[in-house]
């Protein structure tokens, strides 16, 4: 049986939209995508939506209305993802032929992020909770997100991200160095500039290692002060991302949270040695000093130990890829998925 699903809506970079992109790729279910539009205020083109927001300032969207009230309603299935930034498109109507399925992705926490920040992203959290309570099943991609919603009184069935491990094993290491002209073998970091993600910790590391090379991609990298043994390259395509893991002979994660990380995955996938800190839903990912090293939060000596360690260690990088390709497989993710959507009906 083949079902209508509306998909999405899709952020324009990040974990989240990869998954959505590899549901879409892989579900034998006909799925429409629901795509930001410059009809509504809350497309990411208009920048004065973000301000709007984290001041609280109400603004119509009938666009948004438009779709909750008019064109979701008649799907057999609604499968929205993260945070309801798009707020009026997540007001499930009181009457309607769809079941509404949410993935949460991510719970924001205080400590994380810039005080002018929290506000906003507070009552995106109280928002992404109040829709919760109004879905028919609510998915956690970590036991560790599970736990978090439980005690909001969210019931949610567990369902992690998965990784598309051909896409990984394509990934082609030479590209990357040709491109970016690098040579050397080096420890690389993947994520933006904001504190959740640790960039200061990956450069006290290339700080405690001048003579290894270091190597940062992602949003707001190439902003940060750092040694002449840090190459930050700031934003870059996905595909060269999965060419610079290709390329990198240790992946470190610092990120103080992450749900489940798909860019860990796809690093385990690329057959390379990982090093992330011993928390939240990283940790269900990696047993430490067998498929992986683990290091407590903000500990940059354990950091410096644990990295020391998987550079000597590049077998470390085949027992992740193995765990990987058994666990994370991103097309039994989806058949699970699949399953879960044919239960709705």
């Amino acid at each position: 049986m083949t079902l209508n699903i509306a998909i999405g809506p899709i952020p324009y970079v990040g974990g989240t939209r990869t998954h959505i992109l590899k549901i879409i790729k892989f579900s034998k279910q006909k799925l429409s995508l629901i795509n930001y539009s410059p009809l509504s205020f809350y497309s990411p083109l208009y920048k004065g939506s973000g301000f709007l927001l984290r001041h609280k300032i109400p603004f119509i969207d009938p666009y948004g209305y438009y779709l909750a009230k008019m064109v979701l309603p008649k799907y057999d299935i609604v499968h929205t993802h993260g945070h309801p930034y798009w707020w009026d498109l997540y007001k499930r109507p009181k009457r309607s032929k769809a079941k509404y399925i949410h993935t949460v992705h991510q719970i924001y926490y205080k400590e994380d992020y810039a005080d002018k920040l929290w506000p906003w992203l507070n009552t995106l959290n109280e928002r992404q909770f109040q829709y919760c309570k109004q879905a028919d099943i609510v998915i956690s991609v970590s036991k560790w997100l599970q736990e978090k919603l439980k005690e909001r009184c969210i019931d949610s069935v567990h369902m992690p991200n998965g990784v598309d491990i051909e896409e990984c094993e394509k990934a082609n290491a030479s590209l990357f160095r040709e491109k970016y002209n690098i040579r050397e073998d080096f420890f690389l970091f993947v994520g933006h500039a904001g504190k959740l993600k640790g960039p200061d910790l990956f450069v006290e590391l290339a700080k405690k290692m001048p003579d290894k090379l270091f190597v940062m991609c992602g949003g707001g990298t190439s902003e940060i002060l750092a040694p002449r043994n840090v190459i930050a390259l700031g934003y870059l395509p996905h595909e060269d991302i999965l060419n610079a893991m290709a390329a990198c002979r240790v992946f470190i994660m610092p990120s103080s949270k992450e749900s489940f990380s798909i860019v860990m995955l796809e690093a385990m996938a690329c057959k390379k040695p990982v090093v992330a800190t011993n928390s939240t839903g990283i940790k269900e990912c990696i047993i430490d000093n067998e498929d992986g090293y683990l290091f407590e939060l903000d500990d940059v000596n354990e950091l410096h130990e644990k990295a020391c360690k998987a550079w000597d260690n590049p077998k470390m990088g085949i027992d992740g890829y193995e765990k990987a390709k058994k666990e994370y497989n991103c097309r039994n993710v989806i058949r699970r998925i699949d399953k879960l959507y044919e239960e709705q009906k």
